[in-house]
């Protein structure tokens, strides 16, 4: 059926009465507004994402990060738009004419034109498939589609060699991999991993583990598991003992990559050259902890287990007892909420934020967000150091 014709009647003659928007709604950064993880203009808000999705695939850097920004801000609303909505919209710092056009046309229709078109489009299905392989990133799948590969078996057959060892362990475990992890089996990852840290160091209370991302956020299903851990004493160059001690119990049965650069560091995040005005050789822009990226053996498939093994994606991420609060806030919410976090503390505060660590960019002194016993009190330590008013994790989900 043919689209009904959208009004550009900028009188908005439709408009609902006035309500009073909620105070945090006006705040530049998304890390000062509440996202939760399914909001009243949910549908909407998934459009969004995959416009931004095709904005990635595309190499646009810009249009991901402006309809990232759209996202957040659709999420932030108590209520679910009714027409005339765009204009409410259009009151979040960084909502674009484009953003509020399209809540128009969703209003009016129930629908977005571009969505549909780009569903039905063959670049776009393909180089989506491809970047769903682990280590297969948004040029790596542009130029799979572009050598004439439309299936994971044309990859298979033709490009396996020249794939990187994490890509083809990627395309292998393809299908586990994909699979969405139930929150039980995330937290019984978590407590196989914190067992196995607390036997390999002296146990009692050395050591501290928060499993972050979306499930931190409240999300049924996680795409993978990120643990966060530290220990009191013995915390440097514990992610090769740990990910080692794993490998041989038979829980770890790939390791994609390892670093151990904060323990090299000795625990001090990057350090800026002040005559440079540039951050010390080897920090890319990525967070500076230890971390090992792994594919784990499922808990429903332990090891001994005669039955086909069924493979997760999880990562270890080690930081010092001074950067815990910092790589906790880092590692749970979701990516607008990072990346507005990082530029709140420039613009107002000349710091740099890393999870390993925030850093005063004119002196290069790390900020001391002080003693903690417990994760939360490290995490909150954090909010309060930077002047930011508590969320709760499950209000971190921006997309």
């Amino acid at each position: 059926p043919s689209l009904p014709t959208l009004s550009t009647d900028e009188t908005y003659p439709e408009q609902p009465p006035a309500r009073p928007l909620p105070e945090w709604i006006s705040n530049k950064y998304a890390c000062e507004r509440q996202t939760p993880l399914v909001c009243p203009n949910q549908p909407f808000a998934d459009a969004l994402s995959t416009i931004k999705l095709a904005r990635e695939l595309s190499g646009d850097r810009v249009g991901v990060r402006a309809y990232a920004s759209a996202i957040a801000a659709v999420k932030t609303f108590p209520w679910a738009f009714e027409q005339g909505g765009e204009r409410e919209l259009g009151k979040v710092p960084g909502v674009g004419k484009k953003v509020t056009m399209l809540l128009r046309e969703w209003l009016q229709t129930g629908r977005l034109t571009e969505v549909e078109a780009l569903e039905k489009d063959e670049e776009f299905t393909t180089c989506r498939l491809f970047w769903n392989i682990w280590g297969v990133g948004p040029s790596t799948a542009k130029h799979l589609y572009q050598q004439g590969f439309r299936t994971l078996e044309d990859v298979k057959l033709q490009y396996w060699g020249r794939l990187t060892r994490e890509q083809q362990i990627g395309l292998k475990y393809f299908d586990d991999i994909g699979m969405r992890i139930p929150r039980d089996e995330v937290a019984e990852l978590g407590r196989i991993i914190q067992t196995m840290a607390v036997q390999i160091t002296d146990g009692g209370n050395g050591v501290h583990s928060v499993i972050c991302g979306g499930y931190r956020r409240g999300k049924e299903m996680s795409g993978d598991v990120d643990i966060i851990m530290t220990h009191r004493t013995q915390w440097q160059h514990l992610v090769q003992r740990l990910t080692e001690a794993l490998e041989k119990t038979g829980w770890v049965t790939h390791v994609l990559s390892i670093s151990k650069s904060m323990s090299e560091r000795g625990g001090h995040p990057p350090e800026l050259h002040a005559e440079k005005g540039i951050w010390q050789s080897g920090w890319g822009g990525a967070d500076s902890l230890d971390k090992s990226l792994l594919v784990f053996r499922s808990p429903t498939t332990p090891p001994g287990s005669e039955a086909k093994i069924l493979h997760r994606r999880v990562d270890i991420i080690i930081s010092p007892p001074s950067a815990f609060g910092t790589a906790i806030v880092g590692w749970t919410g979701g990516t607008t909420f990072e990346r507005d976090l990082r530029r709140l503390l420039k613009e107002r505060k000349g710091w740099r934020f890393d999870s390993g660590g925030v850093v005063d960019r004119a002196t290069g002194h790390v900020v001391d967000f002080g003693e903690w016993e417990t994760a939360e009190e490290a995490e909150r330590a954090v909010f309060r150091g930077c002047g930011m008013e508590w969320i709760d994790p499950e209000l971190r989900n921006t997309g």
